[in-house]
């Protein structure tokens, strides 16, 4: 497969994705997931990031697509049925990622920055107090973009750890010695750079000697 310290990282713009063969490849839950969006915009979007991650897994595990199975744990993350590759999708607007290691927990994250959300209620609710220090501590033009990166590293790690919501005000996304790569003892988070209208990040258990990035 590769080297069992590197982690991937897809790319892949929803527009780009052949979203016909949907039901060919799709499982009846995903096909059943598909039926219920009321809007085209929001099922093309969902159907872009399944498919796509179908047909990227089915490159490392050799199997046709629509042979993955799914199982999920007790707080519904997905994994690969009788397989060590771990995996996390994520996407937003037009832009999906799609990381993928082999025996390492991952997490990733993707948001459009927009200039319209009110941010601060999660800030109140979610983030602790040293979060909320550096947030303020920044200038007023900086603050949208550090509450972004710092989103995306909190969700990115509890996709990382499995264990649904119930965790996200205990995680501490802030590096003590102010690098933008954050090591904890068991697990790390790194910045993905998807463009200036994003903000992304990744989180891996365990030690890693290099991400690379794909396109798909």
């Amino acid at each position: 497969m590769w080297p069992d310290k590197t982690a991937h990282v897809w790319r892949i713009d929803v527009g780009a994705v052949p979203i016909d063969r949907w039901r060919d490849l799709l499982d009846p839950d995903e096909r059943s997931k598909t039926d219920r969006f009321q809007q085209p915009a929001d099922r093309s979007r969902y159907l872009a990031a399944h498919l796509s991650l179908r047909m990227i897994l089915s490159r490392y595990l050799e199997i046709e697509a629509n042979q993955i199975q799914y199982t999920h744990n007790p707080f519904g993350k997905p994994a690969v049925l009788n397989s060590s590759l771990e995996f996390s999708l994520s996407h937003s607007a037009e832009v999906i990622l799609i990381a993928v290691a082999d025996g390492h927990s991952i997490g990733v994250d993707v948001e459009r920055i927009r200039a319209d959300f009110d941010y601060q209620p999660i800030v109140s609710q979610y983030f602790s107090a040293r979060e909320k220090s550096t947030l303020s501590s920044l200038p007023p033009d900086r603050q949208r973009d550090m509450f972004y990166t710092l989103w995306t590293r909190k969700e990115a790690v509890l996709k990382m750890f499995g264990q649904g919501m119930s965790l996200l005000e205990h995680v501490e996304v802030i590096a003590v010695d102010g690098s933008f790569n954050l090591a904890q003892k068991d697990w790390a988070v790194y910045p993905i750079d998807v463009g200036a209208e994003y903000a992304a990040s990744l989180a891996v258990a365990g030690q890693i000697d290099r991400i690379e990035y794909e396109i798909f």
